[in-house]
């Protein structure tokens, strides 16, 4: 289950031309490598995407949290590289925030909605193929509601693709505990992390919202921005194969869920 990252290409990640470009929320450092660590957050998504949507050109999907447009911009530049005939430029995608950044507009989202996530998403029942949700769940006062709400919104066979920090169960337990404290006391910052994750924390959250889990992994346990090592892919397959052995020892962790049919 954790690592099906290892089976899925690295090549777009040197060709994507988008996150190399001036206004890609990205370090200069980073984009300046090959393999940039700091974009394996969009290129698994890209790579998901590619397989699990490749027959349905008039799929619908929800980017929550889409901020600056970056998850579609990346996929943009990718998908003609992984699959020439992936329907990309057909499917429906849907920016959803609370404030979808200028740079949204940009990337050229079928519609853009501004929502709060402690709210109902304004989208019908059944209506989404896919919903990413990338680095939102620490944010959110409750993400367990909020992952129903996720549930609630894919059509059957839908996927749900999420991902947060992580942290060891333990050093997770009370790093929440914390982060509840700073709001509490409200010393909490702008748009601040009010929640830890582990991996079983993300496990029984799809798992009570009734959706099946594909997998799990994390990410990397190295990020070197700038250093000449992110040329090597075999670096970034080092970096992934962690991921899968210990998801929990890495910055990030990433899952792909479905509901049933």
């Amino acid at each position: 289950m954790n690592f099906r990252f290892l089976s899925y290409r690295l090549d777009d990640l040197a060709h994507n031309v988008q996150i190399r470009k001036p206004d890609f929320q990205m370090s200069s450092s980073a984009k300046a490598t090959s393999y940039p660590i700091r974009a394996i957050r969009y290129w698994w998504v890209a790579q998901a995407l590619s397989r699990e949507l490749i027959d349905k050109p008039n799929a619908t999907i929800a980017d929550m949290g889409a901020g600056h447009g970056q998850m579609r911009r990346y996929c943009a530049g990718s998908m003609s590289y992984i699959s020439p005939e992936y329907p990309f430029d057909s499917q429906r995608w849907i920016a959803l925030d609370k404030v979808c950044e200028s740079g949204s507009s940009l990337a050229s989202y079928s519609q853009i909605v501004e929502c709060d996530f402690d709210n109902p998403l304004p989208l019908e029942p059944n209506s989404v193929d896919a919903l990413i949700c990338i680095h939102v769940m620490e944010h959110l006062p409750r993400p367990e509601f909020a992952v129903s709400e996720i549930a609630r919104v894919l059509a059957p066979g839908g996927i749900f693709l999420g991902g947060s920090p992580v942290a060891p169960a333990p050093v997770s337990f009370f790093l929440h505990r914390w982060l509840r404290n700073k709001k509490r006391n409200g010393t909490t910052g702008p748009n601040g992390h009010i929640n830890s994750f582990c991996p079983g924390d993300w496990k029984n959250l799809v798992s009570n919202a009734g959706l099946k889990l594909d997998f799990l992994s994390g990410s990397h346990f190295m990020r070197l921005s700038g250093s000449a090592i992110e040329n090597s892919q075999t670096w970034a397959k080092l970096n992934l194969l962690w991921g899968g052995l210990f998801p929990s020892l890495g910055s990030e962790v990433y899952l792909q869920a479905h509901k049933d049919v």
